[in-house]
């Protein structure tokens, strides 16, 4: 089967990676997944939310399973769970913010935490997470980029020199 990463990361310091703010690209994964990917402008798979001081905040925080990137926008458990809330409470200001990214634990988690909760203040936060976290964070930080139209991913920086040469010579 034919797989395809989007090209949506890059390089950070406190993460590891991020996604790159308001990128676009396709995921494809053999028969399973097919979906083309919009980042809002912080750098998420999830809608604009444009929040106003009246809004009710709920943050959402996870690896792959929040981050949702093999799905549309509107099945992300963090947008269906916006809908039933302002259903159930008939509240249209209600906002859950979906900070979610790929291949991450919850060391990263945390981190997101911090560099958002100062801004976004939210009234709760839920952080999603499941077995495989705890071998993502025994494997230490790891570094995402994109080069020369290629994923790559590392833990450090002769890694990231082997596989850049990989990439290089299979290119050429």
């Amino acid at each position: 089967g034919m797989s395809h990463q989007p090209l949506l990361y890059r390089i950070d310091q406190k993460l590891g990676y991020q996604y790159i703010p308001n990128a676009i690209g396709r995921i494809h994964r053999n028969f399973e997944i097919d979906n083309l990917i919009t980042l809002n402008s912080r750098g998420f798979h999830d809608i604009e939310h444009h929040l106003s001081p009246s809004s009710r905040r709920i943050v959402a925080i996870g690896d792959s399973f929040t981050a949702a990137i093999h799905v549309s926008k509107s099945q992300i458990w963090s947008q269906i769970l916006q809908s039933k809330l302002r259903n159930k409470w008939q509240d249209d200001t209600v906002e859950v913010i979906n900070l979610g990214i790929d291949g991450t634990g919850s060391n990263i988690h945390l981190e997101l935490l911090r560099q958002h909760a100062i801004e976004l203040q939210p009234e709760t936060v839920v952080v999603a997470f499941t077995n495989n976290d705890i071998g993502d964070l025994s494997m230490g930080r790891i570094y995402r980029e994109v080069y020369r139209d290629y994923v790559l991913s590392f833990i450090n920086n002769v890694q990231q020199k082997k596989m850049r040469k990989l990439v290089d010579g299979t290119l050429n």
